[in-house]
C-alpha cells in the first residue's frame, strides 16, 4: 500500500487525538519528531510501512498523552537537577501519560499496548549503570499492575531493591492526573496555583498567561513532581552516586584508564566515554577495594555526565532500530537536546504580573465559565463522541 494512503489512514484513525492536542501529522524520512512551532508530529515513514497504522497510532497516542499532561519541564527544580533528573522524570512520566490517554480515549489502550510490546521486545539491554537500569525499569512500569517490567532481563540486585522500594510511589505518580470538569473549584485551583505552583516555575514560564484547565494540569503535575522529588529521586540518586564510585574505582585500576577518561572529558565525546567505562559494568558485583581518590571521583562524575548526555529523555516512541536507537550502553534510545541545566534567574515582578496576581481569581473563574460553555458535548442522536460529557473539559 502506498505511503500516502497509510498516512491518510493514520490521520483518520488518530483524528480525535490530534484534534484534542491541536497537532497535525506528517511524514519524516528518518525519525519521529515534533515541531512545536508548527505543531506537527512527524511519523517515521519506514515504521509506517513496516509496523502499520495501528502501531503508529499507538506512538501518536503516547506522545499526545505527554503533550496533554506532562509539565515537569516548567519547574526550576528540574532545570537545576540537570540531565539525570530529566531522565528519571521522563521514565516515570511515561506510565502517567499513557494512563491519561487511556482514560480519555479507551480505544487507544490497545494501540499503546502494541507499541509497548514491540519496544519491550526490541529494547537492547546491555551492561549499564544501575541508574539507567532503574530508569528503564520505571519506564517499563516494573512492579506496576499489568506490566511485564524487566521480565526477561537480569538487573543488579540493587536495582531490584530500588524498584521495589519505589513501587508504591511510582504507582501513585502514574495516577496523579487531572480530574474531570468541576471536580476542583476554580477558587481552590487559583489559591494553590498562585501560592504553590507558580512560584516554583521558571521566570520565563511565569510570564505566559494560561487558562483554567492548564492551571489544573500544572497543579496535578506539580503534586506528582513533589512526590517524585521526595520518594523516588533520593533512591535514584543513591544508585547514581554508586555508579560514579564504581567508575572511579575502575579508573583507579591503571594510570592509562585515568588518562583515557580525562581525554574523553576534554574532547567531550560521549561515545568514547561509554566505550571506556563499559567494562566497569560487565560484572553485577559491586567493586571492592580501596576507596577511590578525589581525582578519580571527579573524572568519573564527568564521564557519567557525558554518558547521560546520550540518554537525555525517553524520546518519541519508535521501534528503536537504526538511527532511532542507540544509547551509550545499549539501554535507552538517544534523544532530543535539552535546554540549560542550571536554574534560571528570577526577575522582580513587574506591574503586569502584580496586576494579574490581584485579579487572578476572577480571571480563573471567567476562564472556567467560558470553557464550560465551549466544552464539546455528545450529540444525543449519535453513538460517537465523548462517552461521559460531564467528565472532561476541553483544552485552553
Amino acid at each position: 500500500m502506498k505511503t500516502d494512503v497509510l498516512l491518510r489512514q493514520l490521520a483518520s484513525l488518530a483524528a480525535g487525538l490530534c484534534q484534542d492536542a491541536r497537532v497535525s501529522v506528517s511524514l519524516s524520512l528518518d525519525r519521529w519528531a515534533y515541531d512545536p512551532a508548527r505543531r506537527i508530529l512527524y511519523v517515521r515513514e519506514r515504521e509506517l510501512r513496516t509496523r502499520g497504522v495501528v502501531y503508529c497510532a499507538g506512538c501518536l497516542a503516547h506522545e499526545v498523552g505527554h503533550h496533554l499532561v506532562s509539565r515537569y519541564g516548567l519547574f526550576e527544580w528540574v532545570a537545576g537537577g540537570g540531565v539525570p533528573v530529566r531522565i528519571l522524570l521522563n521514565a516515570i512520566e511515561d506510565p502517567r501519560a499513557e494512563t491519561w490517554v487511556g482514560m480519555r480515549y479507551p480505544g487507544a489502550r490497545e494501540w499503546v499496548a502494541q507499541v509497548r510490546e514491540v519496544v519491550d521486545r526490541n529494547a537492547a539491554v546491555g551492561p549499564m549503570p544501575d541508574f539507567l537500569w532503574f530508569c528503564l525499569g520505571c519506564a517499563r512500569r516494573d512492579g506496576l499492575p499489568g506490566s511485564r517490567g524487566l521480565e526477561g532481563s537480569d538487573p543488579p540486585a540493587a536495582v531490584r531493591r530500588a524498584l521495589e522500594e519505589t513501587r508504591a510511589a511510582r504507582s501513585e505518580y502514574a495516577v496523579a492526573l487531572p480530574p474531570g470538569s468541576g471536580a476542583v473549584s476554580a477558587a481552590e485551583v487559583q489559591r494553590r496555583y498562585r501560592g504553590q505552583v507558580w512560584p516554583q516555575m521558571s521566570a520565563a514560564d511565569q510570564e505566559v498567561p494560561v487558562g483554567h484547565w492548564e492551571e489544573v494540569v500544572r497543579l496535578f503535575a506539580y503534586d506528582a513532581l513533589m512526590a517524585a522529588k521526595d520518594e523516588v529521586w533520593p533512591t535514584a540518586l543513591r544508585l547514581l552516586e554508586g555508579d560514579v564510585r564504581r567508575i572511579a574505582a575502575f579508573l583507579s585500576e591503571a594510570p592509562g584508564l585515568m588518562e583515557a577518561g580525562k581525554r574523553a572529558v576534554v574532547v567531550a565525546n560521549p561515545d568514547l566515554a561509554a566505550n571506556l567505562i563499559r567494562p566497569a559494568f560487565l560484572s553485577l558485583a559491586d567493586g571492592i577495594g580501596a576507596p577511590p581518590g578525589q581525582e578519580a571521583l571527579d573524572t568519573a562524575e564527568a564521564l557519567m555526565r557525558l554518558l547521560l548526555s546520550l540518554q537525555v529523555a525517553v524520546p518519541i516512541m519508535g521501534d528503536g532500530d537504526d538511527s532511532s536507537r542507540g544509547g551509550a550502553l545499549g539501554a535507552l534510545p538517544p534523544h532530543r537536546a535539552l535546554g540549560p541545566t542550571s536554574p534560571r534567574r528570577r526577575f522582580a515582578p513587574d506591574s503586569y504580573r502584580v496586576a494579574l496576581a490581584r485579579v487572578a481569581g476572577q480571571v480563573g473563574e471567567l476562564c472556567a465559565a467560558i470553557e464550560e460553555v465551549l466544552r464539546p458535548r455528545r450529540r444525543l442522536t449519535e453513538r460517537t463522541g465523548y462517552s461521559r460529557a460531564t467528565e472532561w473539559t476541553c483544552g485552553d
